[in-house]
Order: C-alpha cells, then sequence, then structure tokens
C-alpha cells in the first residue's frame, strides 16, 4: 500500500490496515475485493482483514493508472513494489 506525500498529509497517515476504510482507496477491481483485503501487519503480525466500506476512488485494471493516481494524491493504492521502487527513492 502507498500514497502520495501530498495525499497523506491532507488525509493523514495511517499506522493500522483498520485504517484504511477511513481512505481512498485505488484498486483493481476483482470481485473478490469487495470482499476485503487481508493484510499482515508487519510490527505485530496480526492478520487483519479489512472490509470496504465503501467505493473505491478508482477501480483499474492497468498497473500504470493505478499509479498515476496514486502519484496525483488521489488515494491509498496496492501496487507491486517493482511498480512503486523509483518513486519510494
Amino acid at each position: 500500500m502507498c500514497a502520495a506525500p501530498k495525499y497523506l498529509n491532507r488525509r493523514g497517515r495511517q499506522t493500522h490496515p483498520s485504517e484504511l476504510t477511513a481512505h481512498e482507496a485505488i484498486v483493481p477491481p476483482i470481485l473478490s475485493l469487495r470482499q476485503g483485503l487481508t493484510f499482515q501487519h508487519g510490527a505485530t503480525g496480526e492478520i487483519v482483514i479489512v472490509k470496504n466500506a465503501r467505493r473505491p476512488a478508482l477501480a483499474a485494471v492497468h498497473i500504470n493508472t493505478m499509479f498515476a493516481a496514486a502519484l496525483a494524491a488521489l488515494g491509498i493504492a496496492g501496487l507491486p513494489s517493482f511498480v512503486i521502487a523509483d518513486a519510494l527513492q
């Protein structure tokens, strides 16, 4: 999960996966995502299932579209590390 600093400054930084429901999501339009997302919390090892509380800000099939939306500060996106590595540096 990643987001542009501009988005995080505007909406706040989440510290636990359960807080994602308060944020705008940028996700692929996969039917299983309607059930929720499963995370393992890095600090505690806790398994957390985040149920989608509302419609995502953007649902896109193309990773580049999701990446562009995240860079434009539209929300938090679930993207592979190889896509966001340069932007994170």
